[in-house]
């Protein structure tokens, strides 16, 4: 079981982008599974897990919710659907094309669930209350990796309870790990572009359970494990403020969606 950089896009105004359908956004054919099975699971346990095989990938009782964040790269400030997206759980089995990309799976993943649930969405860019990631006073502490061409877009990435680690990472997919972490947006601003390999340990107990259960929740302070390890280890820190989000609002979707 899993939990569920941003690439912030200013826009000249807040505010809604484009509507998209449920079909592909361009004139060109967009990459579709060869074939896809696509079930509801009506069992009464609450894990789910992903597993993959020969040509295949399986999803197995995941919540819609989390299919959606998995397609679109969401985590749950970014998603704007409706409540009962974690009542519906679904099993997927889905083959794509010989020789297709890895990154490509998520896009074919969008298409099939914009199909079976007839759903239209757009994006929106919205203010949300968050984290900056900012140097502390004395910089950053980690040292930048040698010959680093590529290594921002190729490096390797953990997280285990009380555990972040990146090799060949920017500070921008450090804080897109710390969101994931805090279930906040953290916006990097540290105008840092280098590549650092880095390790961040802190004691799990220090640190809030964080939720996204209001409207709009409130970001309070990281805990004083994480930041005094932020601050020690990294030389960085996280300053509360409103942060601009990415969102994918869900416009329509059937709560029952075709199935093979």
């Amino acid at each position: 079981m899993r939990r569920a950089a941003p690439a912030l896009i200013f826009a000249a105004a807040l505010g809604t982008a484009f509507v998209w359908s449920a079909r592909a956004q361009t004139g060109a054919a967009a990459p579709a599974f060869d074939a896809a099975s696509l079930k509801v699971n009506t069992g009464d346990y609450m894990g789910w897990s992903t597993s993959g095989g020969p040509g295949q990938r399986m999803l197995n009782h995941m919540p819609l919710k989390e299919c959606l964040k998995l397609a679109f790269d969401l985590k749950d400030y970014s998603l704007d659907g409706p409540a009962w997206l974690d009542t519906v759980r679904l099993d997927i089995v889905a083959k794509p094309p010989v020789g297709s990309a890895p990154n490509q799976f998520n896009v074919m993943l969008q298409a099939l669930l914009a199909e079976r649930f007839k759903m239209a969405y757009h994006r929106q860019t919205r203010m949300l209350n968050g984290y900056a990631l900012v140097q502390a006073p004395g910089g950053i502490k980690v040292r930048a990796v040698e010959n680093p061409e590529g290594a921002g877009s190729k490096g390797s990435f953990g997280s285990s309870p009380g555990l972040l680690w990146g090799n060949g990472g920017t500070t921008a997919q450090l804080a897109n790990m710390l969101a994931r972490e805090l279930n906040f947006p953290v916006q990097d601003l540290t105008a840092s572009a280098e590549v650092f390999d880095f390790r961040l340990t802190w004691a799990q107990e220090g640190t809030p359970a964080i939720t996204a259960a209001a409207s709009e929740p409130v970001a309070t302070d990281p805990g004083p494990s994480l930041s005094s390890a932020l601050k020690e280890q990294l030389g960085l820190k996280l300053e509360k403020r409103k942060t601009p989000v990415s969102v994918l609002v869900i416009d329509k979707i059937e709560r029952t969606p075709l199935e093979n």
